[in-house]
């Protein structure tokens, strides 16, 4: 993935009609989503401590609790499930998702922040998975919410100098509503002064919508098991949260 662009800009390719409705669906089940919630963003730079402002949801869920540190699991639709929430609360949401174009769909994931909490940089995993390109969208859902990347030589030096978050690093930043951006590259978010959601929808691509944003039609993920423990801090809330403290 070193090669792929840091950011692919997707408005052009979807149809965001009914993207309105689907953000206020959202605010107006949010009381029934903080019941479930937790910290939702954890950073490799171990000094920095989860930000309690920023919550976390899955809308489909592991259906083997064994997978939950497992990163290989993330774009493989077999092993979710939707999570009795989201059918109930989320009729809208779920059409829309589940009418984009991918062959299957895995996990689908919220973050949100109701006091403008910026999302912690980081890596999804470190370098080494180089092979792996994930197939994901992601969606400002609420608010001004707006997603970076830094590039590849950026990243290499977060990596080598202990994960230490930088201020200076050159960003590129969405552009609209909707991007696939570099997963292995240091990334982020921005966000407005109050209500900011995202989501962020894991799975396979449609061969024709490979073909239109990559200019190829191969799948190309892994199978093997990938441990994201190693950019987790020791009293990551995650792992605690999961049962692995």
């Amino acid at each position: 993935m070193i090669n792929l662009p840091q950011i692919i800009n997707l408005d052009e390719y979807l149809d965001l009609t009914n993207f309105e409705s689907v953000s206020k669906e959202f605010k107006e089940n949010l009381s029934e989503i903080d019941k479930w919630s937790d910290t939702g963003v954890f950073s490799p730079d171990k000094s920095i401590k989860d930000p309690i402002g920023i919550r976390s949801f899955g809308l489909r869920i592991h259906k083997d609790i064994s997978n939950l540190l497992n990163w290989g699991a993330i774009d493989k639709h077999e092993l979710f499930e939707d999570s009795p929430i989201f059918l109930s609360h989320f009729p809208r949401l779920y059409s829309f998702i589940y009418n984009l174009p991918f062959k299957n769909i895995a996990r689908v994931f919220l973050i949100y922040t109701k006091d403008g909490t910026s999302t912690l940089p980081h890596p999804d995993f470190t370098l080494g998975q180089e092979s792996w390109r994930m197939e994901f969208m992601w969606f400002s859902l609420s608010g001004k919410k707006r997603l970076w990347t830094t590039d590849y030589n950026n990243t290499l030096e977060f990596q080598k100098n202990g994960f230490v978050v930088e201020d200076e690093w050159e960003r590129e930043y969405m552009k609209g509503t909707s991007c696939w951006f570099n997963p292995i590259l240091v990334h982020g978010t921005d966000n407005g002064d109050n209500l900011s959601a995202s989501l962020r929808v894991d799975g396979e691509f449609t061969t024709e919508f490979r073909k239109q944003i990559f200019g190829d039609d191969e799948w190309k993920t892994t199978f093997d098991w990938v441990d994201e423990r190693y950019i987790l801090p020791e009293d990551s809330s995650y792992l605690k949260y999961q049962g692995e403290d």
